[in-house]
């Protein structure tokens, strides 16, 4: 990790003399999301948080999955009154549903339409269906004053973000679900940053097996026709990249959201990490699973924490645009996740404050 470290501080220091500020600061942001994989491979491999087949004599001995964080717990502040948005609710960040129109619609299938609003760190999941998932999700956010209900959750681990999905598909997927990150415009790069970048994300392909990625490609200035756009993203096989995987059996039932971790053996991780099995869903089980990070400040729209690097806004990588964290799979397979293709299990758009826009 020290050496990975040390690779990013002397890459960041090139690419600021080597290119303008704008595209040194996107290049450092690709590369620092390759030291972050690492260190979260790392760190989660040996993390008992996740594992409940091991046996810890002494307390002294457990290292938390995210690094400790040393500091005084502070006392979780009362709650609201329902229908309130407070603080650890972040009323700034806006968080929406976004659902694709069923099949009987008379809307086009690439057009989502604007449903639910979320609220982070809801006292109870919050309940999302359409046409091919139901289930429930927790969006967690490390905020101070910390949320009377999950705040404890966070204390001890450097975590920013916490999502707990629960669920079952009501249409059998097709190939790969995917899991990650999308944009809804192409972004702005120059000729020699979207090169590094590619050669950058490979490294990243080899790291994280089934990768997908895209810089956009969108009409009419790149495809003759708009079923044919690929919006900008980021995407992995959700089996094999989420942090935590459970499949629980019909008739069984699933672990509650909110838990400490939903459980999942060494063997169990390890095994599903690999890639190298294929993993086919259905309509009858309960899938848990969840994902989180330490670098990326939804509340203050920033990345975070990286090694010898400032805080830098997101503004700085895609303007006032929303965030999109996906997940879908394609209607048939395809080296394009174009708009006609995809076929979203769930959306959740993330649309920054206004004034933090305008002052970044």
């Amino acid at each position: 990790m020290q050496v990975l470290t040390l690779g990013l501080v002397g890459a960041i220091i090139c690419l600021w003399f080597t290119f303008d500020a704008g595209t040194s600061i996107f290049i450092m942001l690709v590369m620092f999301l390759l030291v972050s994989y690492v260190a979260n491979r790392v760190l989660l491999e040996s993390s008992p948080a996740h594992f409940h087949d091991i046996d810890v004599d002494h307390d002294e001995d457990v290292i938390f999955d995210d690094e400790y964080e040393e500091g005084v717990v502070k006392s979780a502040p009362k709650r609201s009154p329902a229908g309130e948005k407070q603080s650890w609710n972040v009323p700034a960040l806006h968080i929406r549903e976004l659902v694709m129109p069923s099949t009987t619609s008379q809307l086009r299938k690439d057009t989502l339409q604007v449903g639910q609003e979320l609220w982070p760190n809801s006292d109870t999941p919050v309940e999302i269906e359409n046409e091919y998932f139901s289930g429930r999700i927790l969006f967690l956010l490390k905020t101070e004053p910390r949320s009377p209900t999950w705040g404890q959750l966070f204390v001890g681990r450097r975590r920013l973000f916490w999502i707990q999905l629960q669920g079952k598909f009501k249409k059998q997927p097709q190939g790969i679900v995917y899991v990650g990150g999308e944009i809804p415009n192409k972004m702005k790069l120059g000729f020699f940053a979207k090169g590094l970048c590619r050669v950058l994300l490979s490294v990243i392909n080899c790291l994280v097996v089934g990768l997908h990625n895209s810089f956009g490609r969108l009409y009419p200035g790149d495809v003759a026709a708009v079923d044919d756009e690929e919006l900008p993203h980021l995407a992995f096989p959700l089996h094999s990249s989420v942090d935590e995987f459970i499949c629980t059996p019909a008739g069984e039932d699933p672990p509650a959201l909110g838990a400490d971790g939903f459980m999942e053996t060494r063997e169990e991780r390890a095994h599903r990490r690999s890639g190298k099995h294929p993993y086919e869903f259905n309509t009858h089980d309960t899938y848990s699973f969840s994902f989180f990070n330490f670098y990326l400040d939804f509340e203050n729209w920033k990345v975070v924490n990286a090694p010898g690097v400032p805080d830098i806004h997101l503004a700085q990588f895609w303007g006032n645009m929303p965030l999109r964290i996906v997940s879908y799979s394609l209607a048939q397979p395809s080296p394009r996740h174009t708009r006609a293709l995809k076929l979203y299990n769930f959306c959740f758009e993330l649309t920054p404050p206004t004034s933090q826009l305008d002052s970044s």
